[in-house]
């Protein structure tokens, strides 16, 4: 079904802090060719050599963005969700390139998509636009350094413990519903290191481990673990 009239465009002046109110001629733009999309949890937004586009501007959901290897082994680099923008997406208009990496919908979402010209033209024509965009892909180049600091520096215990956590946070819930394989994918290592170190944490007493299923049951434990220096 058609949007009504102008619910696009603030939709967008919504979604985007400063913007409100677009002017016409962009208003108009954005009514014109900017998209308005949901996919479902489970399906694939972009993948690795896939050409950009647009930017997508989450008003519900999340996207989980990862590299895969030459091997098949994964690493999750971010999650985006609404007020937050793809750094990759940003870079791969920016720079005109492909896709480096995969984005997968982690739980079913809605957005504006705005096609390269439309970006284009909201990018230097909107210094509250501009700033947004500039912004969010300095937020997100931290958080790129921070994993790099983390898979090169940080012990793989430490770094489970605290996706642990920040799953517990992210469901508001003690019981997970997610496997090793997720895990792994995580924390770039294999299935069986994740294995190995989901069973010394049951031993311990901070978890329950079942089929697809982890249940926290210390999280003071966890949190120990994830903060300890050595």
């Amino acid at each position: 079904m058609k949007p009504e009239p102008g619910t696009v465009a603030r939709a967008l002046e919504h979604l985007v802090p400063g913007l409100a109110p677009l002017p016409a001629r962009l208003a108009s733009a954005v009514e014109a060719y900017a998209l308005v999309i949901e996919r479902p949890a489970g399906s694939t937004l972009f993948d690795d050599g896939h050409p950009c586009a647009g930017m997508l501007v989450l008003e519900r959901g999340a996207v989980r963005v990862s590299l895969t290897s030459a091997g098949g082994r994964s690493l999750v680099l971010y999650r985006v969700q609404p007020g937050e923008t793809c750094v990759l997406t940003l870079s791969c208009l920016l720079g005109h390139e492909r896709y480096p990496a995969r984005g997968e919908v982690e739980s079913d979402v809605r957005g504006l998509l705005l096609p390269p010209e439309l970006f284009d033209r909201l990018v230097w024509e909107l210094p509250a636009f501009r700033e947004f965009v500039f912004s969010a892909f300095a937020t997100r180049l931290r958080g790129a350094l921070a994993i790099a600091c983390s898979v090169a520096f940080e012990r793989l215990d430490r770094r489970l413990a605290s996706a642990l956590l920040e799953r517990v946070e992210r469901n508001v819930s003690l019981d997970l519903a997610v496997t090793h394989q997720q895990f792994a994918d995580e924390l770039g290592c294999t299935r069986e290191a994740a294995s190995r170190l989901l069973e010394s944490f049951e031993a311990s007493g901070a978890v329950a481990l079942g089929r697809g299923h982890v249940r926290v049951v210390d999280k003071q434990a966890l949190a120990r673990l994830a903060a300890a220096d050595t």
